[in-house]
């Protein structure tokens, strides 16, 4: 760890921790992930574990008894058992990513889902060589790789929301068009299209639509109501939930009205997310396990946030606080960086034994994790409606950039002297 002493070293190690807290925005890929791609996941491990219980008490009585000089000499003594060296610019970076990126990676998601996550996906397949080279061959490692993969491709399968069906038919005023049927996509994205002309015919302001909403396997989830409203020369569109729609919540992401083929045609896009209980109680035991995830490779700690029901609320609560310094909105923060802090803690010291009693096969189980959670970033998921050869073009395209992106960045950390390069490619600690 003491290789980060230097300002450059201290600036690469900020600039990783900038990738990391990034990633963390994103469902679906993890800051772990690139913690291992860059080399410093060991280190990372060590370093969180250096940080102890008793540190609490030291800092206590550092503010109790500053003036104090023998007990201010020890607890600051025992502070500095802790890895600032490595820790301070690693969360530097992460905490200034992700106060950027909460505001962006939203929109970005939103708008440009595919191209994102074209790129992620290269950017994971081709780092899964990293932990790769850095196992055994045996045959413990290969049945543990599977084993992980498998398990990790199942469970970002479980969203109730991911592939549903949405079935919707004009309710008010009645006479409408016929049943129209929408699939949802991997996140329960869905896309509604309705000619603006037969919206209003009967000469009101309103129309309402309602929309049965079956899972994949065509099991009804409920029914939401999808309420268009006139007025001023504007529409607008609004969610609302019927009693039945247990644990899900729809919303109206934007709409729009387009011209197509000459007909002017209003475009709706929505949500079905899946929201939990938001008690504070439940949100402090959502970090601590998005933590958890979020310090594995391949296990997004955002995707664990949106099973949870989760995702929205903290994000959504983290963006107003920054704007508007509104205490219950900071309630929510406190809450759930308490349980990152419980999580974090608790968890590394777990894998602090793992990497240094059995690092063969916690590489071999990080690379099953990150092989499985390929499922949930697969580009074309994000895509609404078939994929055209002019897609998988854009797809195959964007992802090499992605691969590229690994390539370069080991060649990179190589050149300017990184405390923590990843292992060139050909190099491998397989026996």
């Amino acid at each position: 760890m003491q290789g980060y002493r230097s300002p450059k070293a201290k600036l690469i190690l900020a600039s990783k921790g900038l990738a990391m807290g990034t990633a963390d925005i994103i469902p679906g890929v993890s800051g772990g992930t690139i913690a291992l791609i860059s080399g410093i996941y060991d280190h990372l491990i060590l370093a969180i574990s250096s940080v102890r219980a008793t540190h609490v008490l030291n800092v206590l009585e550092l503010i109790a008894f500053f003036w104090h000089g023998e007990r201010r000499r020890l607890a600051l003594k025992s502070l500095g058992t802790i890895e600032w060296h490595f820790l301070l610019p690693l969360l530097f970076g992460i905490g200034l990513a992700a106060g950027i990126m909460v505001q962006v990676i939203p929109f970005v998601l939103e708008h440009y889902a595919f191209y994102a996550f074209s790129f992620f996906f290269g950017l994971i397949i081709f780092s899964i060589t990293v932990p790769y080279r850095m196992m055994k061959r045996g045959l413990p490692e290969i049945t543990l790789l599977l084993v992980f993969a498998l398990v990790v491709f199942w469970s970002v399968g479980l969203s109730r929301v991911s592939d549903a069906q949405l079935f919707v038919r004009q309710i008010d005023p009645p006479g409408g068009a016929g049943m129209i049927t929408l699939p949802a996509d991997q996140k329960g994205a869905w896309e509604l299209r309705l000619p603006v002309a037969g919206l209003f015919e009967s000469g009101g302001n309103e129309s309402v639509f309602e929309s049965q909403v079956a899972d994949r396997a065509g099991d009804s989830l409920g029914h939401f109501q999808i309420e268009i409203t006139s007025s001023d020369e504007q529409i607008r569109v609004t969610a609302n939930a019927g009693p039945d729609l247990f644990g899900l919540q729809p919303f109206v992401r934007r709409s729009e009205v387009v011209n197509e083929n000459g007909i002017e045609t209003l475009v709706v896009h929505g949500v079905l997310s899946e929201e939990g209980d938001h008690n504070l109680l439940f949100v402090f035991f959502s970090g601590a396990l998005a933590i958890c995830a979020m310090i594995l490779p391949g296990i997004s700690g955002a995707y664990i946030l949106v099973l949870l029901g989760q995702y929205r609320f903290v994000a959504e609560s983290a963006r107003d606080f920054l704007k508007t310094l509104e205490p219950g909105h900071g309630l929510v923060l406190l809450a759930f960086l308490g349980g990152v802090v419980v999580g974090i803690f608790s968890f590394v010291r777990l894998l602090k034994v793992l990497l240094a009693r059995y690092h063969s096969l916690t590489m071999a189980a990080l690379t099953g994790l990150m092989i499985g959670s390929l499922r949930y970033i697969w580009a074309p998921n994000h895509r609404g409606g078939d994929m055209s050869l002019l897609d998988w073009s854009i797809f195959a395209g964007i992802a090499l950039v992605g691969g590229l992106a690994v390539f370069v960045l080991e060649r990179a950390a190589l050149q300017i002297g990184d405390p923590d390069a990843p292992i060139p490619s050909g190099e491998s600690s397989a026996e």
